[in-house]
């Protein structure tokens, strides 16, 4: 008896062992923009719980590209969208939301300003109506990748001046003021490519710290750069990190002890990449360091500290084989991997962004080629836990649940409503829809991420005419189809 207690405790508790490690699952997603392309850099949550994303299109607006802004509510449905620019190419790389409840961000423009390109900065109302603009920039190149605001309500950012210092770039840090009015900057580097890459974090009144990539100091081709600023506008301390070959900070957070943790690719020949973390403390110490290899090209583009003190990473990664897809990392406080998991299409899903609203639950976002209106696409996801899905049924129930498969509909013919049953081999994103004898898609059915197992859903063809119809199941490029016969 003893023993059956012993060995029930412990195959409890290794299962929630391995439930406590199972990737989120995709909770729903949403697409924004035209038929050319649209690019979301950034997202930050806003407070009426939905979100305000920023990047760039080349579907609607002035110009070739233009700043492209996006709020939406709580799941993603979008509220309304602005353009801001001019007749050249303009970006938005930053969103941030600002104590009067309206938006700030930076970016580039060439539409504008004194040079090549400058540093672009917008201030928006809580309607995403323009309140103010202004440039920053010399007679070369000069973007921002950044934005914060400060304490006195004005705002910092950094990224890179080709004006500046080495005409190659520079690490560039600027203090503005309340409308955006150019009051401090600072460009450091050396005789090579320095690249601000990353988020900056006010730390206390006038102090920040950020981080990207040099190619002047350090071991190898590029290494890890942090950099903090001091009260009195002076670099307080500057530290490279790598190894003989070649890593870039691409993301960057602040630590709840007052460190730092950065991620960024990591490769040894220019050919493949792996992920590569590293934390360190507040006065730029090593704490610690791990590459991931997760036997594909894997390119981390942000990172946050999540409520139970370890960390989410997100990017994308070519795994499946089948252009990029969204990639999310879980790792524990150590840097230990907890677990990953990969969300995405047939074709490429750039993440950017992440924001973390919940245990284990995260919002991403980034462009997709996969998914949306044609061209590239933003692309806004959310994923989380769904401890039970509502309509995943017994595998024994349908003919090999190892397989992908559509199977017949029931009942067929059928008047309006009916249920259909399917089984997915892999853990992946599905799409199941109906459509007409032409090709044309009428119904979208269901769209999400799903493990692998056997399902059924219902669905409602009261909107349709009578005729013939196909139900179509989409999975990681593969189709399988059925065919419906709606009588009424």
């Amino acid at each position: 008896m003893r023993a059956f207690v012993f060995i029930f405790l412990l195959t409890f508790l290794l299962s929630a062992v391995a439930f406590a490690d199972d990737p989120p699952i995709m909770l729903w997603r949403q697409t924004y923009g035209g038929g050319q392309n649209d690019v979301a850099f950034s997202v930050t949550r806003t407070g009426d719980g939905g979100f305000a994303l920023a990047g760039y299109t080349s579907s609607i607006g002035n110009g070739g590209e233009d700043v492209y802004v996006v709020k939406t509510d709580e799941d993603g449905n979008m509220q309304w969208e602005a353009t801001f620019g001019g007749r050249g190419d303009d970006e938005g790389r930053a969103i941030i939301n600002t104590e009067d409840g309206g938006y700030a961000i930076s970016g580039q423009t060439n539409s504008f300003g004194a040079g090549e390109n400058d540093v672009y900065l917008i201030k928006l109302n809580i309607e995403g109506e323009e309140e103010w603009t202004q440039t920053h920039g010399g007679a070369r190149t000069d973007w921002a990748v950044s934005l914060v605001q400060t304490t006195d309500g004005g705002y910092a950012y950094h990224g890179v001046t080709c004006s500046q210092g080495e005409p190659n770039g520079d690490y560039w840090f600027v203090k503005a003021g309340h409308e955006g009015e150019l009051q401090y900057d600072l460009h450091f580097g050396g005789g090579g490519i320095d690249l601000g890459w990353s988020k900056i974090f006010e730390l206390e009144e006038f102090s920040y710290a950020f981080s990207g990539c040099s190619f002047s100091f350090g071991n190898g081709d590029c290494d890890f750069y942090p950099i903090k600023i001091s009260q009195e506008f002076n670099v307080d301390w500057a530290n490279n990190y790598g190894t003989w070959i070649s890593e870039c900070c691409r993301g960057f957070t602040a630590t709840d002890d007052g460190g730092f943790v950065g991620v960024g690719p990591y490769t040894q020949d220019y050919r493949s990449y792996d992920m590569i973390v590293q934390r360190i403390d507040g006065d730029g110490n090593e704490l610690w360091q791990h590459v991931y290899d997760f036997n594909a090209t894997d390119w981390p583009q942000a990172v946050v500290q999540t409520s139970d003190g370890g960390f989410a990473v997100a990017g994308y990664t070519s795994s499946r084989g089948n252009g990029n897809d969204f990639m999310l990392v879980k790792l524990n406080s150590d840097g230990e991997l907890v677990w990953n998991e990969i969300y995405g299409g047939g074709r490429d899903d750039i993440a950017c962004e992440l924001i973390e609203t919940g245990e284990d639950e995260f919002i991403l976002a980034g462009y997709t080629v996969s998914y949306g209106a044609g061209g590239t696409n933003c692309l806004l996801m959310k994923v989380g836990r769904e401890e039970d899905p509502p309509n995943k049924v017994n595998p024994n129930t349908v003919e090999n649940p190892n397989s992908f498969a559509l199977y017949t509909t029931y009942p067929n013919p059928f008047n309006s409503k009916a249920t259909v049953r399917y089984s997915i081999d892999f853990a992946s994103e599905i799409k199941l829809g109906v459509y007409n004898m032409s090709g044309t898609r009428v119904l979208d059915v269901e769209k999400r991420h799903v493990q692998p197992g056997s399902y059924t859903v219902d669905f409602d063809c009261s909107e349709l005419a009578s005729g013939t119809y196909i139900a179509r199941l989409e999975s990681l490029g593969r189709l399988s189809e059925t065919k419906l016969i709606l009588v009424k």
